[in-house]
């Protein structure tokens, strides 16, 4: 019976330390504060910040309002094909396309990082935003900014109900870290 209990222990034990692994956070990653630069949310700066060997094709067909389609061509051949917007954002290094996937008009984004030799999808990871189910309305506004440094990639987001930055590892796109620096509307009602 003693014996069993310990391997119960030992079970939840480890069970409780990866859970630790997981939550843990680097907070010295985070800005003290908030700052969210609304030119740096569009493809246009995204292009700016575009350092990979293949061209962009933005293609906007009349049938298909608002959508936005994003070609990444080497060669006169397409590597990748990805659905957006006009706020959507992205960056990358020589061969990794870092592309936020997301609604403006919604709660929430991913962030996917694609190979840009083949297309293919390296890692995607759903960002934990504001962290809030809310009843939509109408007017709801999210926009995101993305930023990149030898380690990370970091998401600065704007919603209509909060404001949150988010660190993931650059190479597997876990978390590294997450704050939320406003919850709620606006009083301004934005």
């Amino acid at each position: 019976m003693l014996a069993r209990t310990g391997i119960v222990v030992s079970v939840v034990g480890f069970m409780a330390a990866a859970a630790c692994l997981v939550l843990q956070q680097d907070e010295s990653l985070l800005p003290n504060s908030f700052s969210f630069t609304q030119e740096h949310a569009n493809p246009f700066y995204g292009l700016s910040q575009f350092y990979a060997n293949c061209e962009v094709h933005i293609v906007k067909k009349p049938e298909r309002r608002g959508e936005l389609r994003f070609r990444f061509v080497r060669s006169g051949k397409e590597i990748l094909n990805l659905v957006g917007h006009a706020d959507t954002v992205f960056s990358s290094d020589a061969d990794t396309l870092f592309f936020a996937h997301f609604s403006p008009a919604g709660m929430g984004c991913t962030i996917a990082a694609y190979d840009l030799n083949d297309g293919s999808l390296r890692w995607k990871s759903e960002l934990r935003g504001v962290n809030e189910q809310l009843d939509m309305h109408f007017g709801y506004v999210n926009r995101v900014m993305i930023g990149l440094d030898s380690r990370f990639v970091s998401i600065t987001g704007q919603e209509s109900y909060g404001d949150y930055v988010e660190i993931l590892d650059r190479k597997t796109g876990a978390l590294r870290a997450h704050k939320v620096y406003r919850k709620g509307y606006k009083q301004d009602g934005g």
